[in-house]
């Protein structure tokens, strides 16, 4: 018995479809469909309608797609289809957020002819919260659908490939050998282990957010991940260890025989979004330090006495002390920010880099380390031996002969 493809309905699009032969086809809109006592959506008449006729005319010239099928929003739509069929969820992710912001921003009926480079660039505008780095990221996102609706024949062309997009700003942060112990002196517990994996190591941050036991091969001093598990999802990906790094993955491997090894404190495994709070902490802790060594102080406030206060108002009083308070623990913490060095995990990945280069370790040797396949990236982004002044300065003496 022949299998026919029923209607679907979308409720952020308000749109029914079909899919048929691989394709989405759009029958129309709908923006509070009747449902039945099940709850489901119940296609209009006009709807089933065009659905009847689209089936009728199988097996002959493919029906050609309604008007709304070219809808900016249409293609954005399918795209996210495709991306979440076929990409990692954490890239569905980093797609889902800007195509959605990008969504919000034009009207649903904007047709892809109409589509133009000033819809992106008004967004970017509109958000003076984003960095040139978010901004360019979600150019690139928008474009990437576009694209992709070309390669497939959804749309003659990309009406964005024009787009000037603002440059990204790398966050070019180092640390030194110095600088490290620094921040291993205001950190503790799970997170201070955390970041010694990441200095020893040079592993990536989505990558020790991943590392289970089955990863470890202590006998070889390593984490391997299979190709299915790793970067480009091609190749196995393989983390050498050092001592310290086999010290600390040994014990927390024992420990978590199945599931993530790296874990908070409260056991639970690390979330990008629970390191980046962890970050804002040392963040707060590095402004502390600066503000008690440049003698940048909060006035403290009076103390409470109960007994200069009549007892009807006592209550009230004591509110607005606790209320006092608070505010002074949040000047604090804001100008602590302020004071603060904001770091991340790639910032580790990049210190390792520069140090491997550092100590003589060559290029090709450094890159297979960090996981790259040749040199480019090594020397594009890791290799911050720029912020190392006094190392250059002793290489260039060496390249003159000066150094003999």
């Amino acid at each position: 018995m022949p299998h026919y493809p029923e209607p679907f309905y979308r409720a952020p699009r308000r749109l029914w479809y079909v899919q048929v032969d691989g394709k989405q086809i759009n029958l129309g809109r709908e923006d509070h469909p009747r449902r039945d006592s099940r709850g489901q959506p119940v296609a209009r008449a006009e709807v089933m309608e065009k659905y009847h006729r689209l089936m009728a005319d199988r097996g002959q010239e493919a029906p050609t797609p309604p008007v709304d099928s070219s809808l900016a929003v249409v293609v954005v739509d399918q795209f996210l289809d495709w991306v979440q069929r076929r990409k990692a969820p954490r890239t569905f992710e980093w797609y889902q957020r800007h195509c959605e912001a990008f969504a919000r921003s034009i009207p649903r009926t904007l047709p892809v002819g109409q589509l133009r480079p000033f819809h992106l660039t008004k967004v970017c505008d509109a958000h003076a919260d984003w960095s040139p780095t978010t901004k360019h990221g979600f150019c690139r996102a928008i474009q990437r659908a576009f694209r992709w609706a070309t390669r497939q024949g959804v749309i003659d062309r990309s009406p964005l490939g024009d787009v000037e997009k603002p440059e990204p700003q790398d966050r070019d942060v180092v640390l030194s050998p110095e600088e490290y112990r620094e921040v291993l002196g205001l950190t503790r517990g799970a997170f201070r282990t955390l970041l010694m994996m990441a200095w020893e190591s040079g592993i990536r941050p989505q990558e020790v957010r991943a590392v289970e036991a089955k990863h470890l091969d202590t006998h070889h001093g390593r984490i391997v991940f299979p190709p299915k598990e790793s970067k480009g999802k091609k190749l196995p990906r393989i983390v050498y260890l050092t001592d310290e790094a086999l010290a600390i993955a040994r014990p927390l491997a024992e420990a978590h025989p199945t599931g993530p090894i790296f874990r908070n404190a409260d056991g639970a495994p690390w979330t990008r979004y629970a390191i980046n709070c962890a970050f804002i902490r040392l963040q707060i802790a590095f402004g502390r330090a600066v503000m008690e060594e440049r003698g940048i102080a909060v006035p403290k406030l009076p103390r409470f006495r109960k007994a200069k206060v009549d007892a009807p108002r006592l209550p009230r009083a004591r509110d607005e002390q606790e209320l006092k308070l608070k505010e002074r623990r949040k000047e604090i913490t804001r100008l602590a920010l302020q004071h603060g060095r904001k770091l991340h995990l790639g910032a580790f990945r990049k210190s390792f880099a520069t140090e491997a280069l550092k100590n003589g370790v060559d290029p090709v040797t450094a890159s297979h380390l960090l996981g790259h396949s040749n040199t480019n990236m090594l020397a594009k982004v890791y290799a911050r031996l720029a912020q190392a002044p006094e190392y250059l300065r002793a290489q260039a003496k060496k390249a003159t002969g000066g150094g003999r």
